[in-house]
């Protein structure tokens, strides 16, 4: 770590000063679930896990000794854990909370420090409750030894007050107001209308194309009624996406890249001609996503990286569908027994390879998130 803002040595030590912090935290009062103890000392146990996956030396521009960076190391924690948390059996409401802690406890200073607009505190709430980031970061703050201790303090304390004046400190529904107003904007529509007008007008909101939810009732107007559902699966092999789609595809197309490389390269792992590959997969998606009869379109693919995800979802977006991720969470030990017993399995080394690659999903980058356990 950083000498400067780590004085107290590696991330070990600063992991158990952390951890002792958490402990000495009042008790969580009547109204937080009951698992919030053990969540927080999870989370303090995990929230720098991604350290030694990035850590590395960085020279300064101005010529300065050079100094040690870890570049996204909460993303990269998240990613390594995402499939290694199942192991140990905890429930998934205990999980999640731990997922994203480490994903996004450096979060809280960031948007106090950036005068983040509401919609992106509301769409932090939606992701971690403000009080286990307060709670969690502030234990990470103390634990350390570092410049400026009381002044990152005073910060969390104006992300604190600034979550209060927003209705979101503990609000299990940040947005609520918002899925009122476009209740009341749309009575006589469908749930899935509504759904997807609020999940639009959301998305807007962080982007900074709307400021209020009225806007975002004007812009409904546009949607398509019944919309098409555009679905991306996500799994490295063997986590029982094409069980899944046999289960619950019904009617829908599905866009398998294994099926298109057999079709173009003759070959279901033959990786040479994925650009055309992937063009194909967009213009099928574009193909039936157009045809107007507001029907389902699957996407049937590993979709690890979020930039490929970003890609097809956007696509989707743009050609007016909801759009829908489908992360199948299944453990590493199971992958591998799963894979083993695929038509088709894919070598050990890819397999390992996909689990040292893969991105967890954030909620925010589809209309909806669902995870499948």
């Amino acid at each position: 770590q950083d000498p400067v803002w780590h004085g107290e040595g590696n991330v070990a030590v600063h992991t158990r000063m952390v951890l002792e912090e958490i402990r000495r935290l009042p008790p969580p009062d009547s109204g937080q679930p009951p698992e919030t103890a053990l969540v927080l000392q999870l989370a303090a146990v995990f929230h720098d896990i991604g350290k030694p996956l990035t850590t590395r030396w960085r020279e300064p521009l101005d010529g300065g000794p050079a100094r040690v960076v870890s570049p996204r190391h909460a993303e990269a924690g998240r990613n390594y854990l995402c499939l290694r948390l199942a192991a140990l059996g905890l429930p998934w409401e205990v999980e999640r909370a731990v997922l994203a802690l480490t994903a996004l406890h450096h979060h809280p200073r960031r948007l106090v420090m950036d005068d983040a607009p509401p919609a992106l505190w509301r769409r932090l709430a939606s992701q971690c409750p403000p009080r286990l980031l307060f709670d969690l970061e502030t234990a990470d703050l103390r634990g350390r030894v570092c410049p400026d201790l009381e002044g990152q303090l005073e910060i969390l304390d104006l992300f604190r007050m600034r979550c209060m004046e927003l209705d979101i400190w503990d609000n299990p529904d940040p947005w609520r107001d918002w899925r009122q107003a476009m209740d009341a904007a749309f009575p006589s529509r469908s749930p899935a209308f509504r759904g997807h007008a609020l999940a639009t007008a959301m998305s807007d909101a962080a982007t900074g194309l709307i400021q209020s939810v009225e806007e975002g009732i004007a812009r409904a107007w546009q949607l398509k009624d019944p919309a098409p559902e555009f679905m991306l699966l996500w799994g490295p092999a063997g986590s029982g996406k094409s069980e899944w789609i046999h289960r619950h595809g019904g009617e829908a197309a599905v866009i398998s890249l294994d099926d298109l490389r057999e079709e173009v390269a003759g070959k279901r792992d033959d990786q040479s001609m994925n650009g055309q590959v992937l063009q194909e997969a967009r213009e099928q998606v574009k193909r039936h996503l157009r045809s107007g009869d507001g029907g389902r379109v699957i996407f049937d693919a590993t979709n690890l990286r979020r930039e490929l995800r970003s890609s097809l979802l956007e696509l989707a977006t743009d050609y007016g569908a909801t759009t829908t991720i489908v992360a199948l969470r299944t453990p590493l030990a199971e992958l591998e027994n799963r894979n083993r017993g695929r038509p088709h399995p894919v070598p050990r080394s890819v397999l390992v390879r996909q689990c040292e690659r893969l991105e967890w999903p954030d909620a925010h980058e589809a209309h909806e998130l669902i995870i499948v356990r």
